[in-house]
């Protein structure tokens, strides 16, 4: 049986301190790091998705919903934006082992489907289609038929393509996934490992339903005082996610992400600062919850620097700006947030933390990202040939490469 860990975060919360710490134990086969998010079981178009539209079984949402998992397969078999490409870790088997499941799962397809979103998830189909469209105009030559209708018909081409359709139950999805899951992972572990440790296998939250695609899962959901999370990402991440123009705002997205449930027999949730402060109490805690023997932990000191990722706590006391006035903006947003979020800040004085030195900051990354938009026609206007270049340079080098590696083959 595969004994699965995961860690999980909000976004930039220090989920990757978990990470690192399991990356001492040398029973625990680590995949790809804390550089590495496996987010193929709840991205967008993943596989909860394709559960929900295979199990509801919409003849139209299922050949959409098949389709686009198809691509994210794809893409993140060669190209994977979060970490490196899928088909490294998995033998070369992550296409075969897929479609193979896709067959279990009783998907069918035909070549000449047609509805009205057919080329949603491949636009290049349409010019395909324009084309089919004039000859088979052509071909048929427009001519009217009378079937039993009472006014004149004619064929007309529809653009055809394939379609795919699967109804399947939620019971009979997660039997066929977990057997999916099992063959891939498989091809991580050996015989002396115990463990395989993904980064972001899971939801920060509603865990329950992912947990159930394996039969051996923790989760261990990491969380971060909510002004260090403002603060940091309006002066140095500037993460499109994390909404930090405003502090109003950022509190009502704050306790909105944090709102869902998840089962408290497989999801353990702390701190980060936890993990600085009080660690090897963390440290055993989060053993203790996953059955693993705190004595193996048999390479301390060579992922985990605790003295230095205290550098990452209490960022709303380390820095102050050089303008008096963006500056006592700052700590008034700071004062907002330690009202409205008072159930999730993290109590520093139950600890004997030294005097902190402040450095000073000239400008926030999020007014240098505002400095950087293009606001007006003129603009456009002004950068629109050196976009145009740019873009005709990166296809020149596309081709030339393809052009090298024919003539080297």
């Amino acid at each position: 049986m595969l004994k699965i860990i995961s860690c999980a975060g909000y976004g930039n919360t220090g989920s990757s301190v978990v990470t690192d710490f399991f990356g001492e134990f040398s029973c625990i086969k680590e995949v790809g790091g804390s550089n590495f998010e496996f987010l193929f079981l709840h991205e967008t178009d993943g596989i909860m998705d394709l559960q929900y539209a295979l199990t509801e079984g919409n003849r139209l949402k299922t050949d959409l919903a098949i389709k686009r998992f198809l691509k994210l397969v794809n893409r993140l078999n060669s190209k994977n934006p979060s970490g490196p490409n899928y088909n490294t870790f998995f033998g070369n088997s992550f296409l075969e082992e897929t479609n193979e499941y896709l067959k279990s799962l009783g998907v069918i397809k035909w070549n000449l489907g047609w509805w009205h979103r057919l080329f949603e998830v491949e636009p290049k189909s349409k010019l395909r289609f324009i084309i089919e469209q004039r000859k088979f105009n052509k071909i048929s030559n427009s001519k009217k038929y009378e079937l039993y209708e009472p006014y004149p018909w004619h064929p007309s081409w529809t653009g055809y393509d394939t379609e795919y359709f699967c109804h399947i139950t939620k019971e009979k999805f997660v039997e066929k996934t977990k057997i999916y899951l099992e063959k891939l992972f498989s091809h991580l572990v050996s015989s002396s490992e115990e463990y395989i440790l993904f980064d972001q296998l899971f939801p920060a939250n509603a865990n329950d339903d992912y947990i159930n695609y394996f039969d051996f899962a923790k989760v261990i959901v990491v969380d971060r005082d909510p002004r260090d999370l403002y603060f940091s990402n309006k002066l140095f991440w500037g993460s499109g996610y994390i909404p930090s123009e405003d502090a109003d705002l950022f509190c009502d997205w704050y306790k909105a992400t944090r709102g869902a449930e998840s089962s408290k027999n497989n999801v353990l949730h702390i701190m980060f600062e936890d993990m600085i402060y009080n660690s090897k109490e963390t440290q055993n805690k989060i053993c203790d919850f996953v059955g693993l023997d705190i004595k193996k932990h048999d390479k301390p000191n060579t992922h985990l620097f605790v003295e230095k990722s205290i550098n990452n706590t209490q960022v709303f006391n380390r820095y102050y700006l050089e303008n008096p006035d963006e500056q006592k903006s700052l700590l008034n947003d700071i004062q907002i947030i330690t009202q409205k979020l008072s159930d999730y800040i993290f109590d520093f004085s139950k600890y004997n933390i030294p005097p902190i030195e402040k450095k000073k900051i000239s400008k926030t990354i999020e007014s240098k990202i505002l400095k950087s938009k293009v606001k007006s026609k003129v603009e456009y206007f002004i950068y629109a040939p050196y976009l145009f270049f740019y873009v005709i340079a990166r296809v020149a080098k596309k081709i030339f490469v393809k052009i090298f590696r024919c003539t080297k083959k």
